[in-house]
């Protein structure tokens, strides 16, 4: 057999198993010495090692010629429970809305919110309730919308709905909400506004135009307009964030098909979408977390 040197490493360069621990090296080592007299000689727990790593190689080498691999399985299979049933987290059907003077003795000037317009009137959806119910089911001038939140990847979209009515699945993806219409119980992203799963599978929500805003630069900028109620027909505490030290944490909930090691994993970003996609952090040009639209 070939001679090899089990602990050779570059001293410049990180371990590499594939290269070091050959599979086929390790079955020409066994081939010349047996298996068992490899696992019960007096080199038995290298010898050990060796048949586990020749195990390794051949499953590795099986999956990598396999036709599908596991990366390559359709978003709709990729999705998973979060453990809640549908509906579980219930979106707000029939918003009611008070004025900024009454909103303004519960909601937290550093807390934000989604802005949305129409006719001249403005609405403001506050993170601070929308933590509870992610999807705002509501009409503003002749549009049907659904105001839309994911607490756990800060995505906060306005979609036209037309008829549609959603709630939340009780399932995500990529970490990321996902929503579910009443009338067929299709799955749609929140972040692309895209069916996945049912009836409904290849149909794409249109955006309506939206702005995250401080509350505090809200009420100062349209001091007459309208602010989600607390009154949404559920029994919630307003005051307090289910998901409170959940920003401030590295850790994500729920698995993620890629992570892009490159920035903090809950970096604030903006995403421009188009005939191609682009994201931009807030970092980069000065800006707090929330600022801009």
């Amino acid at each position: 057999r070939e001679p090899v040197n089990y602990y050779e490493t570059s001293s410049s360069s990180r371990f590499d198993f594939d290269r070091h621990w050959s599979w086929r090296a390790c079955l020409r080592i066994v081939a010349s010495d047996g298996c068992e007299s490899m696992i019960r000689g007096e080199r038995g727990l290298l010898g050990a090692l060796i048949v586990l790593i020749i195990a390794y190689g051949v499953v590795k080498e099986v999956t990598n010629r396999l036709p599908i691999k596991i990366a390559e399985r359709s978003v709709a299979e990729q999705i998973i429970s979060t453990g809640a049933a549908a509906d579980a987290v219930p979106a707000i059907d029939d918003p009611k809305f008070e004025s900024v003077v009454n909103a303004d003795a519960h909601l937290s000037d550093e807390g934000f919110g989604i802005d949305v317009t129409a006719g001249g009137t403005h609405r403001f959806y506050p993170f601070q309730i929308l933590a509870w119910h992610q999807i705002v089911n509501d009409k503003i001038g002749a549009k049907n919308i659904a105001a839309t939140y994911d607490p756990l990847c800060g995505s906060a979209i306005v979609y036209e709905r037309g008829e549609d009515s959603f709630t939340t699945s009780g399932s995500v993806y990529n970490n990321n909400l996902v929503m579910q219409d009443r009338a067929t119980e299709s799955l749609w992203l929140q972040l692309t506004g895209e069916a996945v799963s049912g009836s409904r599978s290849g149909s794409k929500l249109v955006s309506y135009p939206s702005t995250v805003m401080k509350w505090a630069d809200w009420k100062a900028e349209y001091p007459s307009g309208d602010v989600l109620s607390r009154k949404t027909g559920a029994i919630r505490d307003y005051t307090s964030n289910p998901y409170a030290g959940y920003e401030s944490s590295p850790d994500i909930y729920f698995p993620l098909s890629q992570l892009d090691g490159t920035r903090p994993s809950k970096e604030r970003v903006v995403a421009a979408d188009g005939k191609s996609s682009y994201w931009f952090c807030f970092a980069a040009f000065g800006m707090e977390a929330g600022q801009g639209g």
